[in-house]
């Protein structure tokens, strides 16, 4: 038979767990915990972290392998993109052309060139500039860029 006081001691065995459920859940990656990372040539690497305020500030931490490689295409894709716009920029969306994406039917081909809307500050000097290098990417930078940036 258990007494009172096991009673209440196995209560607050309980309530301890309880609340330990209900606490919030820590930032990730905590010291010590596996991560993946793209280098600058986008090869996926697997590190340890080290809590590094550096590491944090780049964004360039993931769960998985392949959340890390989209990032390293995305990268590459990215550097095709400014590459490809030839440094042109402007600081508003009229007279000049941006790339914009969209995934409405999960196809990943719906990418236009338009006057309105922007893609960062990359952007054409002319829609034929845009189309050209839309005709460019090949299926994968295209669904790379669609899927846009990693989260």
């Amino acid at each position: 038979m258990t007494t009172k006081l096991e009673r209440i001691q196995n209560m607050e065995v309980q309530l301890s767990a309880l609340k330990k459920d209900l606490e919030e859940p820590k930032e990730w990656p905590q010291e010590g915990d596996a991560y993946w990372y793209s280098d600058v040539v986008g090869a996926v690497c697997q590190g340890v972290w080290s809590n590094s305020p550096y590491f944090r500030a780049m964004d360039n931490f993931f769960r998985t392998e392949a959340e890390a490689q989209h990032h390293g295409d995305f990268l590459l894709v990215m550097a095709k993109l400014r590459r490809a716009a030839k440094g042109f920029k402007t600081t508003c969306g009229w007279g000049s052309w941006s790339l914009n994406f969209y995934d409405y039917t999960n196809d990943f081909s719906m990418i236009q060139v338009s006057t309105y809307m922007t893609m960062g500050e990359v952007r054409f000097k002319t829609e034929e500039d845009g189309l050209d290098f839309i005709e460019s990417l090949n299926a994968s930078e295209r669904a790379t860029l669609l899927k846009g940036w990693p989260t």
